[in-house]
């Protein structure tokens, strides 16, 4: 893979450009000088052009330098939406949970923040009618028991 496919040597450029010297972009990614240097050097010898005039102070960025600065940092940007975005949606919870319960309705979870938390999320809570005791009612229980909800949300 070529030093100009490296998002790792384009970040590096990028934050140098924007902090202005070698030593406050090393402070700014937690590097030693020496690898920002490296980086840099392997972009500029990859693409055949120089993109910062170090012998300049302050530095300043090239022709060449300016215009892969703009585009870089759309496509920096675009890189970090998309993993967010594959990340955050592979997290996701999605589906539905149905709880039931012999208890009341009092026992019944609270789902009041879900839809906030998790979108795609939605859950339902029953309250199971009380089993009958007379020899009739139970005879029929399965297809007659009615179940009440306690609560619900959706989204």
């Amino acid at each position: 893979m070529s030093k100009t496919d490296d998002l790792s040597a384009w970040r590096v450029f990028v934050t140098v450009a924007r902090s202005g010297t070698l030593s406050a972009a090393a402070k700014a990614l937690d590097v030693e000088v020496s690898s920002i240097s490296r980086a840099i050097g392997g972009l500029e010898k990859a693409l055949g052009c120089e993109l910062i005039r170090r012998n300049m102070r302050p530095m300043k960025l090239t022709e060449a330098g300016q215009a892969a600065l703009k585009r870089m940092e759309t496509i920096l940007r675009a890189h970090d939406g998309l993993m967010e975005a594959l990340v955050n949606d592979n997290r996701a919870l999605t589906g539905r949970v149905r709880l039931s319960s012999a208890r009341r309705e009092s026992s019944c979870p609270s789902s009041a923040s879900s839809p906030r938390r998790t979108p795609g999320f939605r859950s339902t809570s029953r309250r199971a009618a009380p089993r009958p005791t007379s020899r009739r009612a139970l005879s029929t229980w399965p297809s007659s028991r009615a179940s009440r909800p306690c609560r619900a949300s959706s989204t």
